[in-house]
């Protein structure tokens, strides 16, 4: 009996599977996989960035306030010292005034003769008779007519004052520019009996500074 060829057909699950069908699937998960790594990391910030920045600008703040305070508490300190330096020389002022003393405004000046007769505007064909030496005097903010003993010793005489010749000065000069206080004995502040320096102005041997 003739026995008929027989072809056998694989099961479709034999069948041999294309390489391109096992790397297509591979390549792809690759591909996905990096796409959303990479975009990952551009909108990823690295860890604790924005705590540091929140940080350094909080620092910042309080440092920058904390020199504010430091800055407002020296004016207050500044203003207090100044108001109390003010209150003090006004009670001074009272004590002296109270006491009978005169109170001048003005500032301190140290002059030699020929600096002084300058000052004063003084006529040149005196100074040979004026004695060359140095002469501190208060220069009076304005002018004032003050009641001052004569200098002939006959009672009290009022005049123009411009200033005054401190006689007997011990101790440094404050600055030229420097407000001070001036108070005299007008018992014991005279004016000029003869041609002296400062011409014409009152001097005395009983004073006291204030400032």
């Amino acid at each position: 009996m003739k026995q008929t060829a027989q072809t056998r057909v694989a099961p479709i699950t034999q069948l041999p599977r294309p390489k391109h069908a096992i790397i297509f699937p591979m390549l792809c998960t690759t591909l996905v996989s990096a796409t959303l790594f990479l975009s990952g990391c551009g909108h990823t910030q690295p860890a604790g960035s924005n705590g540091s920045a929140s940080s350094a600008q909080e620092a910042g703040s309080q440092t920058e306030q904390a020199t504010k305070t430091d800055a407002n508490n020296n004016t207050a300190s500044a203003t207090d010292e100044a108001a109390n330096a003010a209150a003090q020389l006004a009670a001074r002022i009272k004590e002296k005034e109270a006491a009978g003393m005169l109170v001048l405004k003005g500032t301190l000046h140290q002059y030699s003769r020929d600096e002084l007769l300058k000052v004063q505007n003084g006529p040149q064909e005196v100074i040979d008779i004026l004695e060359d030496s140095m002469y501190v005097v208060f220069v009076l903010d304005e002018p004032s007519e003050l009641e001052l003993r004569s200098g002939d010793g006959t009672g009290f005489s009022t005049q123009e004052v411009h200033m005054v010749h401190l006689r007997n000065y011990q101790g440094e000069l404050p600055q030229t520019d420097k407000q001070l206080y001036l108070a005299i004995n007008p018992n014991s502040t005279h004016f000029p009996s003869d041609v002296s320096l400062p011409l014409g102005e009152p001097r005395t041997n009983e004073y006291e500074l204030l400032s």
